[in-house]
């Protein structure tokens, strides 16, 4: 088993939930170190505790991508849910997932990205807005045509 590939395992994982290519990893070394090195090995072996740092800020970025794409997710299907009611279709987890999958094209609704996310929040918000709206103009008229008669 080669110990080596082990060691750096952390790092590739990180990079790859991170969304940088394995090609761009030199980069991302020197951008991290300062332009210290480009090597993981020679990082980890002359300077460990910038290497395991490194892996601690991976970690903690990785963390907080994944607690905003969770809110995210809630939103989408807090709005998506609020549009269901207002128009008094009844729904439930399953419906409100299968329609910002459709909305989006994509098969897993956790697999729909960070700015997919965003449009069919912000779509369906608008719709509530927009129906709301519709919904008062519609009462002033009547109310309007009510006291006239």
């Amino acid at each position: 088993m080669n110990t080596t590939k082990n060691r750096f395992a952390p790092f590739y994982a990180l990079l790859s939930k991170m969304g940088i290519p394995h090609n761009d990893r030199r980069d991302f070394l020197m951008d991290y170190t300062d332009g210290l090195t480009d090597s993981l090995s020679e990082l980890y072996k002359t300077h460990p505790h910038v290497y395991f740092k490194m892996i601690n800020d991976m970690e903690e970025l990785v963390k907080k991508q994944n607690n905003e794409l969770d809110k995210l997710r809630k939103r989408v299907i807090a709005s998506i849910g609020g549009w269901f009611k207002l128009i008094g279709q009844e729904s439930n987890i399953e419906i409100i997932k299968g329609t910002a999958c459709r909305s989006t094209g994509h098969k897993d609704f956790n697999r729909i990205p960070p700015e997919r996310l965003r449009n069919v929040y912000n779509t369906f918000l608008n719709k509530q807005k927009d129906f709301k709206a519709l919904t008062s103009d519609m009462q002033r008229q009547l109310a309007a045509k009510t006291f006239l008669n």
